[in-house]
């Protein structure tokens, strides 16, 4: 094993974790959301393993989402707008970004050292970096709503049934 890598086992009880956030930021999105003291609470494998688990659920939900079979399109659009939306958080993105590279690169199952080095020295920063997951989360959600001509509710509610059943 590299002693320069992290392996992570993020498991359903995470994925269900960043689903609740994510659920609170959608229908909610003027308040705080909840998930600011659920992830500050978390100790850091916690966080390390609700950062990866933001990131698969992101593009899980690209896979669900993708029209004609253009994962990488809605995948590449919602990164872009939540790039766009948190460059006045340029620690926050380049953490987001570095992660979302890493992740891509292990197939989500481990993370460089250096990372979580990262994610333990700034909180806020890797607060920030969960918010953009979930940003780029929520626009390929409605994009999906949009293309379905279904509601982001009705969406919501059926991905979290199949997180129930897992």
């Amino acid at each position: 094993m590299d002693d320069d890598v992290l392996n992570l086992d993020v498991d359903t009880g995470d994925l269900r974790r960043v689903f609740g956030m994510l659920t609170g930021y959608v229908l909610l999105p003027d308040s705080n959301h909840g998930y600011v003291e659920e992830f500050t609470e978390l100790d850091l494998a916690g966080r390390v393993r609700t950062l990866a688990a933001g990131r698969a659920l992101w593009h899980l939900m690209g896979v669900a989402g993708a029209r004609d079979d253009d994962l990488e399109g809605i995948i590449s659009e919602s990164r872009q707008v939540a790039g766009e939306d948190f460059a006045m958080l340029p620690g926050a993105l380049r953490l987001a970004r570095e992660l979302d590279e890493e992740l891509e690169a292990t197939g989500g199952e481990a993370i460089s050292t250096r990372l979580v080095g990262e994610v333990a020295a700034d909180g806020t920063r890797a607060l920030g970096a969960l918010a953009y997951f979930l940003r780029a989360t929520r626009v390929v959600l409605h994009a999906t709503a949009s293309a379905r001509g279904a509601g982001v509710e009705e969406l919501l509610a059926a991905t979290g049934q199949h997180l129930a059943e897992s």
